[in-house]
C-alpha cells in the first residue's frame, strides 16, 4: 500500500484506503458473528432433541426449524426498512470506484 517513492506519498489517499479496508473488515466480522450464530443455533437445536425421537425424525425437525428461519430471514429482509436502507450508496461501491483508481499510487 506505500508507494515506493515516500516523497509521493498522497496522505488522503491513502488514509482513505486504510479506512476502507477497516470498514470491509468491520463487514466481514459482522458476517462471520452472524454465520457463527447461525451454526450455533443449528448445533442447539441438533443435541436437544427430544427423548425417543429417532435420528431420523431429528434431522427432519432440525431441517425443518432450519427451513423456518431462512423463510424468516427472507421475510426480514425484504421489509420496507431493509429495502430503503440497500437503496442508500454504500461504502462498499465507493470503495470500487475511488480506490481502483487510487490503487496504482499505493503499489
Amino acid at each position: 500500500m506505500l508507494p515506493p517513492n515516500l516523497g509521493a506519498w498522497q496522505k488522503d489517499k491513502l488514509l482513505f484506503a486504510l479506512k476502507t479496508k477497516v470498514a470491509e473488515i468491520e463487514l466481514l466480522r459482522d458476517r462471520l458473528a452472524k454465520s457463527k450464530k447461525q451454526l450455533l443455533a443449528i448445533i442447539e437445536t441438533i443435541e436437544q432433541r427430544p427423548e425417543g425421537l429417532s435420528c431420523d425424525d431429528n434431522t427432519k425437525r432440525v431441517i425443518k426449524r432450519f427451513r423456518q428461519k431462512v423463510r424468516s430471514a427472507k421475510e426480514a429482509n425484504n421489509s420496507p426498512a431493509i429495502k430503503a436502507r440497500r437503496a442508500q450508496p454504500t461504502l462498499r461501491g465507493a470503495r470500487r470506484s475511488a480506490t481502483s483508481r487510487e490503487a496504482s499510487h499505493f503499489k
